[in-house]
């Protein structure tokens, strides 16, 4: 039995250090410790995310989001417009997930950029989108089948008692005006914002952005495995019979290393550029 000593104190307990432990565990510890570095790590994790679902999350979801509206051109960010959807006139292949995460999928509708759209008889009156500085106004009527029925024939559709008859051999149907209205607002009618702003063609930007980070991170990639490949594999050889093949590799790796990247690469684009081409009549 242990008695304490009167005007002595209780042994106190040693403080840890970050130098206690194994090399991991201080290395973990300092690095969980640097809010800096931590704050670094959370954002790089975030942007190699965005670049690695690139399609799926993109708002142009088209191949190289190359979806082109000329009428929106060097718009700036937060840019609206409103888009007038018309459907594919034949059924279109649902893409797999796999294929759109490498190469995105073909937008199904055409897309026209407007200003206001109303069902006018049998026909969409369509105020097209113009800048306000022209002071101009295009209109233009599409024929309702377009937007609401491209798989019947135009003749096909008659107007009667503020009312759409769709003349069918099996079973004819009959649509208000109010509510083909109402479902053009609903389903034709998308609105949408561009957060960086369009390009001199009318892309999205935030797409073509969120695309080449993924390309950014692909070859990136593709490089670091292209340099273990060759890499391993000369070492493992150069290492495995030794002698003048040792010699051999150690001194084409030093004339390697002793060439600058960037002049290597000025080299290179340089004589790309230069070399004579083929002219096809």
């Amino acid at each position: 039995m242990v008695h304490q000593v009167e005007g002595t104190q209780a042994p106190i307990a040693p403080i840890p250090t970050n130098r206690e432990g194994s090399p991991w565990a201080i290395a973990l510890r300092r690095l969980l410790g640097d809010r800096l570095t931590m704050a670094a790590i959370v954002l790089i994790a975030l942007l190699t995310l965005v670049a690695i679902l690139g399609y799926i999350i993109s708002p142009d979801p088209s191949p190289n989001a190359n979806s082109q509206h000329l009428e929106l051109a060097t718009r700036r960010p937060g840019f609206k417009a409103t888009f007038l959807r018309l459907p594919p006139t034949q059924s279109v292949d649902r893409t797999p997930i796999y294929k759109r995460l490498l190469n995105g999928r073909p937008n199904p509708y055409r897309e026209i950029p407007i200003l206001s759209a109303r069902i006018d008889s049998t026909y969409i009156e369509v105020e097209h989108f113009t800048d306000p500085e022209d002071s101009l106004t295009i209109k233009s009527k599409i024929h309702i089948h377009e937007a609401f029925f491209p798989q019947h024939n135009p003749d096909s559709i008659n107007l009667t008692n503020d009312s759409l008859l769709i003349a069918c051999s099996h079973n004819p149907k009959r649509y208000s005006i109010a509510d083909l209205d109402k479902k053009l607002k609903n389903e034709h009618l998308v609105t949408r914002r561009f957060w960086l702003g369009t390009d001199r063609f009318g892309r999205d930007m935030l797409s073509r952005l969120i695309l080449g980070g993924s390309i950014s991170l692909s070859v990136g990639f593709i490089a670091v495995a292209i340099s273990l490949l060759i890499g391993i594999t000369l070492g493992a050889t150069a290492g495995y019979f030794r002698g003048w093949y040792d010699d051999l590799v150690m001194w084409l790796i030093n004339v390697v290393w002793s060439i600058p990247t960037l002049l290597m690469v000025i080299a290179v684009s340089y004589t790309h550029l230069t070399l004579p081409t083929k002219r096809i009549v």
